[in-house]
């Protein structure tokens, strides 16, 4: 179960990533703001308002207060407004927050789903599922805004970019009080996403995992593989110290054998797991990821970054199956709950 400071990162986080892509998306012509893509909610209009849209829904559906009073998102068509709404249902959210507790994440809430089907999750888990659900359509949205000409985040949308950011406008930047229990409970989604994603991609011809895309690292095969090497890579940083550049991407290498690398870092990564505690994800992890570019961060801050930059690139690759016509298996934080723990 993710925990109530994890939560509260996550969604500083979000609001940040959302808040970046609404200001870039203020000066866009309407004609930018609504170009067809076979991604996202099919515009970057429309993403951005599914994005709110999505957030007010579940925030209704957890009882926070205010957030029936906003708009819908389908009353709003300008920028301008979709900022205005998404700023004060954040500041709602962040105010209820301020007086949540642990133990408060752990109760059940029951809510109509799409259908109308009664389904009930932990509120913890609901928050998780809405954060990373952010992750997956910020993703989206910086490629439409790269496919027209528009101007893209600076130097990403990254969680460590966030933290970079805050601790140059005011050092020192406090650590996030994370806890080992809400790490684990988003690796457990990470690992069940690259699971799916990896059996998708294990039907693909050569000729279709390595076609050349404007999105992700360029191909299914580079952005797979550009996963796998930044969990390696960060793993290594953790157990061994600074000094191992991110690794090159093997341009051919075989989904099975990708999927018998990532099995065998995961491995690694879990026993590393074990041996830890919650003082332990405040301490400094420095890492190289060029030459004599040496950054330092909590443990915690790295690991939750991991979480995100997957899911980042996992919607990224979904978006690449769809234009292949190939399969495209549902991500959502909430789809494993329903299918590991069925609702009732």
């Amino acid at each position: 179960m993710i925990g109530v400071a994890a939560a509260r990162e996550l969604f500083a986080f979000n609001d940040w990533g959302r808040d970046g892509l609404l200001a870039l998306a203020a000066p866009l012509s309407d004609r930018q703001l609504d170009q067809p893509f076979a991604m996202g909610a099919g515009s970057l209009r429309a993403t951005l308002q599914h994005h709110y849209g999505a957030e007010r829904a579940w925030a209704q559906r957890t009882d926070t207060p205010g957030a029936a009073m906003l708009p819908r998102a389908d009353t709003l068509t300008a920028v301008a407004d979709l900022t205005r709404a998404a700023q004060a249902l954040a500041d709602a959210r962040r105010a209820w927050l301020a007086t949540v507790s642990d133990g408060d994440l752990r109760r059940d809430v029951a809510y109509a789903d799409r259908d109308a089907k009664t389904q009930t999750n932990a509120l913890g888990d609901i928050l998780l599922h809405v954060c990373n659900h952010g992750v997956h359509h910020r993703a989206q949205a910086v490629n439409m805004l790269r496919h027209i000409g528009a101007a893209l985040p600076k130097p990403g949308v990254d969680y460590i970019f966030m933290r970079i950011e805050q601790f140059a406008a005011m050092p020192p930047c406090p650590p996030p009080p994370l806890d080992l229990e809400s790490v684990r409970t988003y690796y457990a989604y990470a690992d069940w996403a690259r699971e799916r994603v990896h059996a998708a991609a294990a039907s693909l011809s050569d000729a279709q995992l390595d076609r050349p895309f404007e999105i992700g690292m360029g191909s299914v095969r580079a952005t797979l593989a550009h996963i796998r090497n930044a969990e390696q890579w960060w793993l290594e940083n953790w157990t061994r110290g600074p000094g191992r550049l991110f690794p090159i991407s093997d341009a051919r290498v075989p989904v099975t054998k990708l999927t018998a690398l990532f099995d065998e870092t995961r491995a690694a990564r879990d026993r590393f797991f074990d041996g830890l505690g919650d003082a332990d994800l405040l301490r400094p992890t420095t890492a190289t990821p060029r030459p004599a570019d040496y950054r330092t961060f909590p443990l915690g801050v790295t690991m939750l970054q991991l979480c995100c930059h997957g899911t980042h690139h996992r919607a990224q690759v979904l978006n690449m199956f769809r234009q292949l016509g190939a399969p495209v298996p549902a991500l959502d934080y909430i789809s494993m709950l329903r299918e590991q723990r069925p609702a009732h």
